[in-house]
Order: C-alpha cells, then structure tokens, then sequence
C-alpha cells in the first residue's frame, strides 16, 4: 500500500528470475560489454492518481525496464527470438494473478515490448524494452 514499494517488488522479482541490476540508472555507455547479459535498468514515469473512495486513493505507476542482452556467438541461435523469450519469462513470473493483486500491488497492466540493438555500433547485442503499468492503492486515513 506504498507507492515506494513498486520499484523494490520489480526489483526481487527480476533478480530471482537471475537479472541483474545495472545500477549506474541513467549512463547506457557506462555498462561493461563483458556483463551485458540479462542486466537491467527500471525507470518509473509519473504517477497518476484518482479520487478517493473514501480512504483509498489508487495511483498508475508506469514501469520501464530495459534488459540488455549479449549475443552469444552462436549464428545458429537468432538473438531476438531470444529476446521473446526473455520477454514472455518476465511476463510469466509478472502476471499470475497471485503475484500481481497483492497487498502492495493491486495489478500489473504490460504494455509496448519492443526490441532494438544496443546501438549503432553494436547489432550483435540487444535490448530490450518492456512498459508496465502498476497499481497501487494508498490509504491516507
């Protein structure tokens, strides 16, 4: 029932699943190439929130996480297919209804995933894209 505990319920998740954080949250040029795979950056937007119903306000948080991947040299092996599987493990472990209508969280709406390559200069890695909307209901009474 916290709008701060949004980042730190994506945060386990993606760790259990074997992400890890890259922690420099704005500087793409900062990430060492050699650790590329499955890192991961979460960028929160502006909350939005709505009229009470009596003592529950109930606020949208949009969630951005980016996760690199590193091409794994293997030409056999189609790295955005890859990718979409990342995607629909993130999804799976996002989604049931037992994890995203908890007491914090009351639901995790996905939204665009998108694929591109890490960047002009690097089109054998990838990154990937997924937007999230949470919503989390705040009692202020």
């Amino acid at each position: 029932m916290s709008l701060a505990s949004v980042r730190p319920f994506f945060r386990s998740r993606l760790n259990a699943l074997g992400f890890k954080e890259h922690i420099d949250a704005f500087d793409d040029e900062n990430r060492a190439q050699n650790k590329l795979e499955k890192l991961y950056r979460l960028e929160s937007g502006p909350a939005s929130g709505s009229p009470s119903s009596q003592t529950v306000h109930i606020f949208e948080v949009p969630i951005a996480l980016v996760i690199t991947l590193k091409g794994v040299g293997d030409k056999n092996v189609d790295l955005s297919d890859r990718a979409w599987i990342v995607a629909e493990e993130v999804l799976a472990d996002f989604l049931p209804i037992a994890t995203r209508n908890g007491t914090a969280i009351k639901d995790i709406v996905p939204g665009d995933i998108s694929i591109s390559p890490y960047s002009v200069t690097d089109d054998n890695d990838l990154i990937l894209n997924m937007a999230f909307t949470a919503t989390v209901y705040c009692n202020f009474n």
